[in-house]
């Protein structure tokens, strides 16, 4: 959370209503996540895992920018390919593989909506101190904070770089 409020300290060229909107909708969050339940027993997690945290190597991929890494709830590194899945057209099935080997089905977790909507706030707001010198981004950041505020969980977002 720290992560989006620093974001959100520093916004470039976003509307004061739209900034008071995800301030809030921090604050609802962090009430949210002081009630979750975890189901999984807390253990070393990346912190950002996601497959653009992998890099190829000669014996195969290797996971990269431990930055966030740390000890907590498991639940929160099988969030990002999850969300992935559910918002972006990215090829493969790396949700199934990943349910398949974690065995942990983290979309099925009673908890899964609140972290749901933690990183896609984070993934809304990774912009916002940039937006106004990056006004190529800005009709992406538009859908991604309008079906995130209308709650369409079915909206399908593009990642910046393909707006870019």
């Amino acid at each position: 959370m720290g992560e989006i409020r620093s974001r959100l300290d520093e916004p470039d060229g976003v509307d004061i209503r739209d900034l008071a909107y995800m301030q809030a909708e921090c604050d609802r969050l962090e009430e949210a996540l002081a009630n979750l339940t975890y189901e999984l027993p807390p253990g070393p997690i990346h912190g950002d895992a996601f497959m653009g945290n992998l890099i190829s190597g000669i014996d195969g991929p290797a996971i990269c920018d431990f930055d966030s890494s740390c000890d907590g709830p498991r639940e929160w590194d099988l969030v990002p390919v999850a969300v992935g899945k559910l918002r972006f057209d990215y090829a493969g099935d790396d949700y199934g593989a990943l349910v398949g080997h974690y065995g942990f089905d983290v979309i099925a977790w009673p908890g899964f909506p609140v972290l749901r909507r933690l990183r896609e706030l984070k993934l809304v707001t990774s912009i916002v101190p940039v937006l106004a010198s990056r006004p190529v981004l800005q009709p992406q950041w538009r859908r991604r904070l309008e079906t995130y505020r209308s709650r369409d969980e079915t909206a399908r977002w593009s990642t910046y770089v393909r707006a870019s």
